[in-house]
């Protein structure tokens, strides 16, 4: 071996150059890219599903709790938050991604979707007030 070289092998791994950066890498290199439509939609919806799950976690001190955990039409609507991030991360990189920029769009699509829900102004007149509220759509985005 040459002095001044990186040894050929450290600790049983061969020393590799980075094929973006020319810089010495020990070990496998890998980048995290997943592929296939099924496997891009797949990780989009996981990142949706942990939006859900923090959804519904910061639902649990709501008065209104109850009313959402016992219809279905609320299940429906949290099931449809995690197809769409599924969906929008297909949709923005098709059969090839990187997996944590898929879980990003995942998480983000239901979030982006609650705003924009929530963000609607109310309807004119009068306000009643109520010690609870009913459960409606608009509260149930609202965290």
């Amino acid at each position: 071996m040459k002095r001044g070289r990186i040894a050929d092998v450290v600790g049983g791994n061969r020393v590799q150059p980075c094929a973006e950066c020319r810089l010495p890498v020990i070990g496998k290199v890998s980048d995290m890219i997943i592929e296939g439509g099924y496997a891009v939609f797949g990780t989009g919806c996981a990142g949706g599903l942990l939006a859900e799950l923090l959804h519904w976690w910061n639902l649990r001190e709501s008065p209104q709790l109850p009313a959402y955990s016992k219809n279905p039409f609320y299940w429906g609507i949290t099931a449809a938050m995690i197809l769409a991030g599924g969906l929008i991360a297909w949709i923005y990189f098709g059969a090839r991604a990187e997996a944590i920029i898929a879980v990003h769009i995942g998480v983000s699509t239901p979030l982006i979707l609650q705003k924009l829900v929530t963000s609607v102004p109310d309807t004119k007149g009068s306000k009643n007030i109520i010690a609870t509220p009913a459960p409606t759509i608009r509260r149930f985005f609202t965290w």
